[in-house]
């Protein structure tokens, strides 16, 4: 019976998983643009349609941050340090904008100011993904989804239903910042196995919880029934692994960076 429950979550959970059309609309991809971009630069010696190209790749970067750290789950003091350095980022581009447009501007003035832009969105990469590992590395190291699935099955078993829906709204806020943690965890996706890989198990996990929820429920109105003990120990089990699954998503990343020659 157990295969048949997880083969039934496999294929209600499978819809949330397949639409992967917005692949390219994420953060990490607007910054590598941005930074061929300002290479290109170099390579023109800063001229017009050069430094008018990157203005164009850099609003995308721009826009692509706003919405990256508006999360009510973003920490006021990361968002303010990602603006602010994003800003240092436009700053230093219109700075080289003006000199492309100048008639007497030395090439030495040029590279230092596409240097500047450089180092600025190479700071900027480095406190998106700083923030992400951290917000990442707290949650998925503070094993709440474990209290609070202990507490459901406790209060299921019991026939406590006021404390199931109790405990079900703290899960639901649990899995939304699960689900804010991940689309950052996308943003910063170095590879697109990767991007794909947290996305689909993002929305699994997202679609998965409604039905641990829901079974939940039978349960505690049915405790003596085999039958929903054995479909919430299912339900409960994929939520638990999946979870462990964006963990390591996170500390894989992690590791990567850190161990990058």
């Amino acid at each position: 019976m157990k295969k048949g429950l997880t083969e039934i979550i496999d294929i209600i959970c499978y819809s949330a998983c397949a639409n992967t059309d917005d692949q390219d609309k994420i953060l990490n991809k607007a910054l590598n643009a941005y930074t061929d971009a300002l290479e290109m630069c170099a390579i023109l010696s800063g001229d017009t349609t050069s430094v008018n190209k990157a203005k164009e790749c850099f609003s995308v970067v721009d826009e692509y941050v706003h919405e990256f750290t508006d999360s009510a789950y973003t920490p006021h003091q990361h968002r303010e340090l990602i603006i602010l350095t994003c800003q240092k980022c436009n700053e230093e581009l219109e700075k080289l904008a003006a000199l492309s447009t100048s008639s007497s501007v030395s090439p030495d003035a040029t590279e230092i100011a596409i240097e500047n832009c450089q180092v600025a969105v190479q700071d900027l990469r480095r406190q998106l993904i700083q923030h992400t590992l951290t917000s990442a590395a707290e949650l998925f190291g503070s094993n709440v989804d474990t209290g609070l699935l202990a507490a459901l099955k406790s209060s299921a078993q019991e026939g406590e239903t006021d404390r199931v829906d109790n405990i079900s709204s703290q899960i639901r806020d649990h899995t939304d910042q699960i689900q804010e943690i991940s689309k950052q965890l996308q943003h910063v996706a170095p590879t697109d196995s990767f991007y794909i890989r947290v996305k689909y198990t993002a929305n699994y996990l997202l679609s998965l919880t409604e039905l641990l929820l829901s079974s939940a429920e039978v349960y505690s109105s049915h405790g003596v029934s085999k039958a929903a003990a054995e479909g919430y120990s299912t339900m409960a089990d994929s939520w638990v692994v999946l979870i462990g699954e964006l963990a390591a998503a996170a500390e894989e990343l992690q590791e990567s960076l850190y161990y990058r020659p």
